[in-house]
């Protein structure tokens, strides 16, 4: 899904598959394409008035790690944190911190935290760099998940403590 000028096609691409979606007069379209096993990296593509190519995409497990404090805590405050930051070394885990935001209508996109690495999607692969401040709760769990299933992993941080679960 996305934005583009109304009644623009925009075509979508991810390997052999593909699919097209038209704007509606708002600019907003949306389509789904097939998508094969886990893995990657992959090229996602799409092309109306300009084309936009999205590198090192991966296809895996996706999950929110979404709470208070508990969740928000991070790993340079875990156990050993030393020694868990210098081995988070996890290129097929993915990590987006989500930004705080409150509003008291649903939102079509979110600003992201930016990481320490500069990632400019918001999106950051796993390293000792970008995971120390990140959540420990969702680094610990996208580790495991990964490394159990043997498959790419994102986590999606969405947490602030003291809050109502509405705030995140």
């Amino acid at each position: 899904w996305g934005w583009a000028a109304p009644g623009e096609e925009v075509k979508v691409s991810l390997g052999e598959a593909a699919a097209t979606a038209k704007a509606d007069d708002k600019g907003n379209w949306k389509t789904k394409i097939k998508t094969g096993a886990a893995g990657g990296p992959h090229e996602l593509k799409f092309k109306g008035a300009n084309e936009i190519t999205l590198k090192d995409v991966y296809l895996g497990e996706v999950w929110i790690a979404s709470g208070q404090s508990n969740m928000e805590w991070p790993v340079t405050r875990s156990t050993n944190a030393a020694d868990e930051i210098k081995a988070a070394n996890h290129p097929q885990i993915r990590m987006i911190k989500v930004g705080r935001n409150p509003s008291p209508e649903p939102q079509e996109d979110f600003k992201f935290v930016p990481n320490p690495a500069g990632a400019t999607s918001g999106w950051a692969i796993c390293t000792p760099e970008t995971a120390a401040s990140f959540s420990a709760v969702g680094f610990f769990f996208a580790r495991k998940l990964s490394t159990e299933l043997g498959v790419p992993v994102g986590i999606v941080s969405s947490n602030w403590g003291g809050t109502m679960a509405d705030a995140w």
